[in-house]
């Protein structure tokens, strides 16, 4: 009778027989996130001097056509021949403006040439009424120049997109400081400013009244109306 190798003895011998099983790939390293990009770094607000030159100042006091000697009035530019001034600005971000000017009364001129053309006022204002003028609103009733020699502004906010900026600020004439909103279109670039537009207001905001004479049957219109165009450089 022949013997049987046990079970167990066959199945070893199947197990060595057999391929050796593959083992399980190692788990693929993960890959880090990529990491976010940084923020690019704010640009700064760049300052610029203001061009007195190239720069027009300019306030037009209107004669009052109601008054019974109107015939004998006239409007008038009053205009700044001389000031200074500095605009801190970022292209993009209105609201970091800072922006400046003081002009002494005794710079203010009247109707210098092409001031009159570009308000569109008509007529030639002589040498000697050019003088009275002048006397008339350095005097101690209208900008009372002894007292208070300088006309300045200094920004409190901007706002606004695509060029077209509302600059508020303090405005202090004769002595009383109070806010105004100026409407500007603005272009800049690195090294250049631009700014045009303006405010209108008027001579009893500011705590004094128009000038008139005759008893008051000549007299100026309360409104005053400021035109600005600022042209400054990075300095």
């Amino acid at each position: 009778m022949t013997m049987t190798r046990p079970h167990w003895f066959a199945l070893s011998a199947l197990l060595l027989a057999a391929p050796a099983l593959a083992e399980d790939p190692p788990p693929a390293e993960e890959t880090p996130a990529d990491a976010p990009a940084e923020a690019p770094a704010a640009s700064a607000p760049t300052t610029y001097a203001i061009n007195t030159g190239s720069s027009t100042l300019l306030v037009a006091v209107r004669n009052d056509t109601s008054a019974w000697a109107a015939r004998l009035g006239h409007d008038h530019a009053i205009v700044a021949s001389d000031f200074t001034g500095k605009v801190v600005w970022d292209a993009t971000d209105a609201s970091k403006c800072d922006i400046s000017f003081s002009i002494p009364v005794s710079k203010l001129v009247v109707d210098p040439a092409g001031s009159r053309e570009r308000m569109g006022f008509h007529g030639v204002t002589s040498d000697s009424d050019k003088e009275t003028i002048t006397t008339n609103f350095r005097s101690e009733g209208q900008l009372n120049m002894a007292a208070h020699p300088n006309i300045s502004f200094q920004s409190t906010s901007c706002s606004g997109t695509s060029g077209k900026v509302d600059v508020k600020g303090n405005f202090t004439m004769r002595g009383t400081t109070k806010p105004v909103t100026a409407a500007m279109t603005v272009t800049v670039d690195g090294s250049t400013f631009k700014a045009s537009g303006g405010f209108e207001t008027t001579h009893t905001y500011f705590d004094f009244k128009p000038f008139q004479a005759l008893g008051g049957n000549l007299r100026n219109q309360d409104r005053l109306q400021f035109v600005l165009d600022v042209k400054g450089s990075a300095g």
